[in-house]
């Protein structure tokens, strides 16, 4: 694509902190702002009011460690990793933390990592992070009572916590990190990436955020396995999601108190979309919204995710946006806010509809791609894995193809008549079915060998 030269009357004096937040396997329909009525999520719906939220904002994966890799590096899905595996990102990869540092940006990771472990070459600090907290593997952060995190390359041990129960919630102490580095750099632009865990996996939260909905749902008991037993995994479920929020509000507070309000712009995400494991009943809630699918899934369900933009002063508040982007967007977004050169990145900046300037961009495809295996079981083994399987999907305007295992039968939707993807209309429009098709070869490319 073409690339964009900076432009320097995007450059703010001085240069705006930049927070970008992301949750874990938070479904499209899972905050109060995109229609949920079961859960409650104040404190982000009143971000979503004070400024832009988006009805088709994408993750560029539907598991969690090719979303993050894509987020950095502003590549989709051809030019990253399609497999959920703990691998170390690339020493040569330029990741938005590095192209920031280079701004004069102080830099944090605070939250699940999830691209390399330690002593692999992969960790924040090798990937342009000054500072960073929190879990490198994703399989911890499975658990929300860690019995150990890492900050800037040292272990720290939680002698009373025990996995599924404890003193210390990994959200608790990823807030109070955050809240320390923001106050440490109220005269330096910042960076802070925050990728938090809930409401992914175990299906536990603290004791008052239960009792607020104890005994609102009907229950089935999990009784535990891989994934923490729960009693009440509805109240469990949504209790993680009210702690999502109630972290969010915190986080704010601090660039309020610190007087950092209109000099941040905050973007709220999700990685992928919901998933059933541990006890967990997404549809229950109607998590995605009345999408198809959910986590591992390129149907809309799996990748379609909230999106909320705040800039007070410059992000027009209480705006709806139905533009079309994703995750491999924010990195050219980025950069252009800081009038900094975007690289080789595979996105569009979209900053000037963020800014008001202009409802929608030129149409261009969003690609994905990713190679990995279902649940074939019930939704609380988590061992009951089917064969893997490679999928690709492309959207183009109002169309979408999907295929799987490259085969020559592909998928075809109008999404702007049939959101749920329920009306395969291949057989109707070959044509299109070309045109996308043709688009997934192009954007295709081997992962390379790690």
């Amino acid at each position: 694509m073409a690339r964009r030269q900076p432009r320097g009357n995007r450059r703010e004096a001085p240069p705006p902190n930049i927070v970008f937040i992301m949750a874990d396997d938070l479904g499209y329909g899972e905050l109060g702002s995109y229609g949920q009525r079961k859960i409650r999520t104040p404190r982000l719906d009143h971000i979503a009011a004070q400024g832009m939220r988006f009805t088709q904002f994408y993750s560029a994966a539907p598991v969690c460690a090719p979303a993050r890799e894509a987020l950095l590096l502003g590549r989709h899905a051809g030019h990253v990793r399609h497999a959920n595996q703990n691998a170390p990102m690339a020493a040569e990869s330029v990741t938005l933390a590095e192209l920031l540092r280079t701004q004069g940006y102080a830099t944090a990771m605070i939250g699940k990592w999830a691209l390399g472990d330690l002593g692999t070459g992969g960790e924040p600090d090798r990937h342009g992070f000054d500072h960073y907290f929190g879990y490198l593997d994703q399989t911890a952060a499975h658990r929300h009572y860690p019995t150990q995190l890492y900050r800037n390359g040292e272990r720290l041990q939680y002698p009373g916590n025990a996995l599924f129960h404890g003193d210390v919630h990994s959200g608790d102490a990823f807030v109070a990190e955050a809240q320390a580095f923001i106050n440490r750099h109220q005269g330096q632009p910042f960076f802070l990436y925050l990728p938090l865990t809930l409401p992914h996996a175990d299906i536990v939260a603290p004791q008052a955020f239960l009792d607020a909905y104890a005994g609102r749902f009907p229950e089935m008991p999990f009784a535990g396995g891989h994934y923490a037993p729960q009693t009440m995994p509805n109240a469990a479920t949504a209790a993680m999601i009210s702690l999502l929020d109630h972290h969010v509000g915190k986080v704010l507070d601090s660039l309020a108190s610190a007087g950092l309000d209109e000099r941040t712009i905050v973007f709220f995400t999700s990685d992928n979309g919901p998933v059933s494991v541990g006890g967990r009943n997404f549809e229950f809630f109607d998590g995605a919204g009345g999408l198809r699918g959910g986590k591992r899934s390129l149907y809309e369900g799996g990748i379609r995710v909230p999106m909320i933009v705040r800039w007070p002063g410059r992000v027009p508040a209480q705006v709806v946006s139905d533009a079309v982007w994703s995750l491999v967007d924010v990195f050219a977004t980025v950069a252009d806010l800081v009038d900094a050169p975007d690289g080789e990145t595979d996105g569009t900046s979209m900053l000037p509809i963020l800014l008001g300037e202009a409802e929608r961009l030129a149409r261009r495809p969003l690609y994905w791609a990713w190679r990995g295996s279902q649940l074939s079981g019930p939704p609380d083994d988590a061992g009951s894995w089917s064969e893997p399987e490679f999928v690709q999907a492309v959207r183009l305007g109002d169309w979408k193809a999907v295929r799987f295992n490259r085969s020559s039968e592909v998928e075809l939707y109008n999404l702007a008549e049939d959101s749920g993807e329920t009306r395969d209309l291949a057989a109707r429009y070959p044509r299109k079915v070309a045109t996308l098709t043709a688009i997934m070869e192009r954007e295709h490319a081997p992962l390379p060998v790690r």
